[in-house]
């Protein structure tokens, strides 16, 4: 029994979707980009695909959030992903397939994809470039 249907939904999708969970809570950082973060979910599904799930409390994705993933995407390529303490925990040994939003506050949750990974990366990456120039002028 779940208390939260949002856990239900979410566990029936993994046991059918999920292969194996590789790191949750993985901190990854770009030396290239000097940004940072802390990754929901790396997981391998069931076609041997990576993918990057991040848990939102919306109540749908937005593109927004995919660019935020594609941030982690790029750091973890770049650098691996790590526990709190500093300690390498996984480097990847090829490229992030796609990547997954989980909005538990959709009435019946379930993941929203986003399969365009060099379109937003470059998204992110104009991001950072926009932040850092309008912050330049400050």
């Amino acid at each position: 029994s779940y208390e939260h249907e949002a856990v239900r939904l979410f566990a029936e999708f993994a046991v059918n979707e999920i292969k194996r969970f590789i790191v949750s809570e993985g901190h990854c950082y770009s030396t290239e980009l000097w940004t940072g973060g802390i990754s929901d979910l790396l997981f391998e599904d069931k076609q041997g695909r990576l993918g990057i799930m991040d848990f939102k409390s919306s109540k749908e994705a937005y593109l927004s959030q995919f660019f935020q993933i594609a941030g982690y995407d790029i750091e973890i390529s770049e650098n691996g992903l790590y526990d709190a303490d500093g300690k390498q925990l996984y480097k990847p040994d090829r490229s992030i397939g796609y990547y997954a939003v989980f909005p538990f506050g959709m009435e019946k949750p379930e993941p929203q994809f986003h399969f365009d990974t060099v379109g937003a990366r470059k998204g992110f990456e104009a991001a950072v470039v926009l932040y850092k120039l309008i912050n330049a002028e400050k």
